[in-house]
């Protein structure tokens, strides 16, 4: 018993661990994905904030490039969430007007999906015509960073979750190995001498009390010898 113990565990093991990995990946991935999808609403959030005030400027006449305090709006919303990296306000021509980040006004707007997470309102006037346009950026490196930091998480989770798992594992299989072993263990002598599980000495007495009535009805003066 003790080596078929140990074969159905070596066996259970790299299962056990598998099917434990593969929840903490998909878990993760679940996690990671709904993070970014409320980060990306957050940045949206704030570029329609800002597209808003912007249009209220414009429909009292003052225009895009003259919305000098753009400039401190924009500084604000920079500093209330640590996530953001730049916000920009753009022209039609794609040229930054106004920024959190100053070193960037005069620049031509560029998009690096490799470093930024980017987000974007209009900017329209009251004929519903585009004056510009409202980008906010998120830090890939900061998302990147708050991300691992979830990982380690779900990984020191994941662990203690494999040794449970593998902990229960092994108790089920000793269990029930021993509630067998306690059932096979349990024998009986049949009326024929043979030696089996205790529980099948009445199958076995009803099959004998069958063949003899048989033996009776067909006229067999002596009984077959039992199939025990």
């Amino acid at each position: 018993m003790r080596r078929l113990a140990f074969v159905l565990m070596v066996a259970l093991t790299p299962v056990v661990l598998a099917a434990v990995a593969l929840g903490a990946y998909l878990n993760y991935g679940s996690i990671r994905q709904s993070y970014l999808d409320m980060v990306g609403d957050r940045l949206e959030t704030v570029a329609r904030r800002v597209a808003s005030d912007s249009e209220s400027a414009l429909s009292i006449g003052i225009p895009l490039a003259g919305q000098a305090t753009l400039s401190r709006l924009l500084q604000r919303e920079r500093e209330a969430d640590l996530v953001l990296s730049s916000i920009d306000v753009v022209d039609a021509t794609d040229t930054i007007l106004f920024s959190s980040d100053k070193s960037r006004i005069g620049m031509k707007e560029t998009t690096d999906p490799e470093l930024t997470l980017d987000r974007s309102a209009a900017i329209q006037n009251a004929f519903e015509t585009t004056e510009g346009t409202v980008v906010v950026r998120a830090s890939r490196a900061v998302l990147d960073s708050e991300l691992q930091e979830l990982a380690d998480g779900i990984e020191h989770v994941a662990i203690y979750a494999m040794l449970g798992a593998l902990f229960g594992s092994f108790a089920a299989v000793l269990l029930g190995l021993r509630v067998l072993w306690a059932r096979v263990s349990n024998t009986a002598e049949t009326a024929g001498g043979q030696i089996v599980p205790k529980e099948t000495v009445a199958t076995f007495r009803m099959v004998d009390d069958a063949h003899r009535s048989i033996a009776r009805q067909l006229g067999v003066a002596e009984a077959p010898k039992e199939v025990s």
